[in-house]
């Protein structure tokens, strides 16, 4: 397994942050497993395909055993962390009484989830039975007294220890009736009985602890076990009301049909509107996603971007169906802010990154998504640079979704997809609020696949003059526009 690069800020942009705050585990030691962001590369292909054919298993015991599901997360809301413990028991450091409650509230739900095969069995979890453990920490008291007695040892564990606490319970009772000439050889009898207690408390948990140190090998992969089912089970509720079928493996190709981006369509659902699912099929190399302003083609590169690292941390997609790789990496281009500190302009500060991405493109399998890039120089340099970039990532081996408004040269050698249109409303919106609504409602966000060349209306000028930009500067948009199509050829003679 490898850890996710990507900072906080492109986590929170594509939607990471928002999924993994979704994701209900049942233990918080669980939860901070999922937060180290690990995902299934190139060298864990094997692993990824028993993953998912367990979260296949686990999904129809979701839907078909509730009460089996129902009691296992009940059991595994009480995994805690016993590392620390197997630590000290390993380096020999004397365990203390909350140490040895620990492991035995440890034993104890391994016990409870032991008679939940059905689950386990779907999950591809394996538990080393430790009946022994719970015995030498239970000694003979009743399963429901969990809590230890006496640095947990019963009076029936040890003979002489029982027989030396019995002494001690007697000489303490008899010091009551003893007057006071003989209170001092009193109190030197409970003396001298405790501090036998003691040696034999003492001995007796060394002992102890020399008969659970086999264990702490077997202890530690069985609490690792029980997290890797939390999450799994986890992961599951959080897809379930989608239904979506357990994703496929592909090296050369990667695609999604029905796929949604939650928390854009969280959004919308408060705003009363919904997510218009998008399909999108592409290769290794460079895939270019153009479309008209307000279009969603950032939303579309995120929506991929988001659910292909969710599938390789082990997540079902957000998708009816899906066919993802495993990458060696992930990176996103887009809204690069400068670096002050560095003298680095926006513009300087893209250029920085896209030549990090490239080299990333160039070295590991790695799916990069850049949003607009060179947006911030002029348009026809930002153009030259975008084909230029183009070409390259084109011949790499990594999968590349690149968006934007220019008009990239030899477009049509590549995959293209362009992102839905917008029907101009009829409607004067009341204020901006209400304008935003009236233009998410007349977008059609649906990803088309074009080939050859393809015109992009933009619509720019359309949405400024009906969003109520100056009647004066549309006007002399147009005079611009018409000056422009004469001078190449284009205009329309009547």
């Amino acid at each position: 397994m490898k850890q996710l690069t990507l900072d906080r800020e492109k986590r929170q942009a594509i939607g990471l942050t928002y999924v993994l705050e979704q994701v209900e585990t049942a233990s918080p030691l669980s939860r901070k497993t999922l937060l180290r962001l690990e995902y299934f590369s190139e060298s864990d292909r094997q692993a990824r395909i028993r993953h998912f054919q367990y979260m296949k298993r686990l999904n129809e015991v979701m839907t078909s055993g509730r009460r089996a599901w129902s009691d296992v997360r009940t059991a595994l809301s009480d995994l805690r962390d016993i590392v620390p413990v197997i630590k000290k028991m390993q380096a020999k450091i004397r365990l203390d009484v909350a140490d040895l409650y620990l492991l035995k509230k440890h034993v104890s739900l391994e016990a409870r989830l032991l008679l939940q095969p059905e689950v386990l069995i779907a999950g591809g979890v394996s538990l080393t039975d430790h009946t022994r453990v719970l015995t030498l920490l239970h000694g003979k008291r009743t399963l429901e007294d969990l809590y230890p007695v006496r640095l947990a040892l019963s009076d029936f564990d040890d003979a002489e220890l029982a027989e030396a606490r019995k002494a001690l319970a007697a000489i303490q009772l008899s010091l009551s009736e003893v007057h006071e000439p003989l209170v001092e050889k009193a109190l030197a009898k409970v003396e001298t009985a405790e501090q036998r207690v003691s040696a034999l408390e003492e001995k007796s948990l060394l002992w102890l602890e020399e008969s659970l140190l086999p264990f702490a090998d077997s202890l530690r992969e069985n609490q690792e076990k029980l997290i890797d089912l939390d999450l799994k089970m986890s992961k599951l509720m959080l897809t379930a009301d989608y239904k979506p079928d357990v994703p496929r493996l592909s090296s050369s190709r990667l695609s999604f049909d029905e796929v949604i981006h939650p928390e854009e369509e969280a959004r919308l659902k408060t705003a009363g509107l919904s997510f218009t699912p998008l399909d999108i099929s592409i290769a290794d190399g460079l895939t270019l996603v153009t479309g008209a302003n307000m279009s969603g083609k950032s939303v579309a590169l995120n929506t991929v971007l988001l659910n292909a690292i969710l599938v390789n941390m082990g997540f079902m997609p957000f998708a009816k169906e899906a066919v993802v790789p495993l990458f060696d990496a992930y990176e996103r281009i887009g809204d690069v802010q400068g670096d002050r500190s560095q003298g680095l302009s926006t513009f300087g500060a893209e250029v920085v990154a896209i030549k990090k991405a490239v080299s990333l493109a160039e070295k590991e399998k790695a799916l990069i998504v850049i949003d607009e890039p060179f947006r911030g120089t002029n348009p026809e340099e930002g153009r030259l640079l975008t084909s230029g970039l183009s070409s390259h990532l084109s011949d790499q081996a990594s999968f590349v979704l690149l968006s934007t408004h220019y008009q990239v040269k030899t477009e049509g050698t590549y995959r293209h997809y362009v992102s839905g249109d917008i029907v101009i409303p009829t409607d004067e919106p009341k204020d901006e609020k209400d304008a935003v609504r009236l233009l998410s409602e007349h977008v059609d966000y649906r990803l088309k696949e074009v080939t050859g060349k393809q015109d992009t209306t933009h619509k720019a000028i359309e949405i400024a003059g009906w969003l109520g930009l100056q009647k004066s500067i549309l006007e002399t948009v147009e005079r611009y526009k018409l000056s422009e199509e004469v001078e190449d050829g284009n205009a329309q003679i009547e």
